[in-house]
């Protein structure tokens, strides 16, 4: 069985992938990330990544929109695809963590 793909097609995938799906509720957290005064710029951009994309703009229109990457776009819609809006928070560090050094006493 052969399976035959062509540019439209690829096309007509990647619109699918890009749509993305945001409850009610889920909409409301990002509005009222995206508004709140005291939320960091990096979670802003986060929540206004996947409104524009719910929103119905393709990946690289987002990615025009925010001035970041199309792969930076991609990044956080499937992280949203996976966890929803906790996967969009702070990630622990990855690789090598520093060791922990022994704690001196304070000299006054």
């Amino acid at each position: 069985m052969s399976f035959y793909v062509n540019q439209v097609t690829i096309v007509y995938m990647r619109k699918l992938i890009d749509k993305i799906r945001v409850n009610r509720d889920q909409r409301e957290k990002l509005i009222k990330i995206v508004r709140a005064k005291k939320s960091e710029q990096r979670e802003v951009l986060r929540a206004r990544i996947i409104l524009l994309l719910w929103e119905g703009n393709d990946e690289n229109e987002v990615a025009e929109k925010l001035s970041v990457t199309a792969k930076t776009v991609r990044k956080w819609r499937d992280r949203f695809h996976a966890k929803g809006i906790k996967g969009l928070k702070i990630a622990l560090a990855q690789g090598r963590q520093r060791p922990l050094l022994p704690y001196k006493g304070v000299k006054l």
